[in-house]
């Protein structure tokens, strides 16, 4: 987690250069709710990416206004430059070639989750087919489950 932090910092002080500031306060958009990362708790945004932003732009004197959004939203957001950057992307080569990205340290993994009652077994996406599986709108998740088509 600190190297995350540094991470981070050294990150946000190379953006400085390149994302205008206004006045010392950026407008930063995230997923709206997004557990344990990003989620509105109390009226104020709360999640451990959250807090890695928000440290990470207090070390350089910015302070963050917060953007809660569905995913969609996000993405045109800073489509049409309505916020200074955005956060909890993954990745991709298409995002590479689409945005100016800077990779980040923080790795998660995307699971299934089930009832605990369930007897299902995934050995591989063919598992799938005929079940009802929600996602993200938007988001991207592996490349053989986005090109899924069953």
């Amino acid at each position: 987690m600190p190297g995350t932090v540094v991470a981070i910092i050294l990150l946000l002080t190379a953006l400085a250069g390149i994302v205008p500031a206004r006045a010392e306060s950026w407008i930063v958009a995230s997923e709206d709710s997004f557990p344990p990362y990003s989620f509105t708790r109390d009226g104020r945004r709360a999640g451990i990416d959250v807090e890695i932003v928000e440290a990470a732009l207090k070390a350089i004197g910015v302070t963050p206004q917060h953007q809660a959004l569905p995913w969609s939203r996000v993405i045109y957001s800073i489509d049409h430059d309505l916020v200074d950057f955005g956060f909890q992307f993954v990745g991709t080569a298409e995002r590479f070639a689409r945005w100016n990205m800077v990779p980040l340290n923080r790795t998660s993994q995307t699971v299934l989750a089930l009832p605990r009652q369930s007897s299902f077994d995934y050995t591989d996406l063919g598992d799938l087919r005929g079940m009802t599986v929600g996602v993200v709108q938007g988001y991207r998740y592996d490349p053989a489950f986005d090109q899924a088509s069953h």
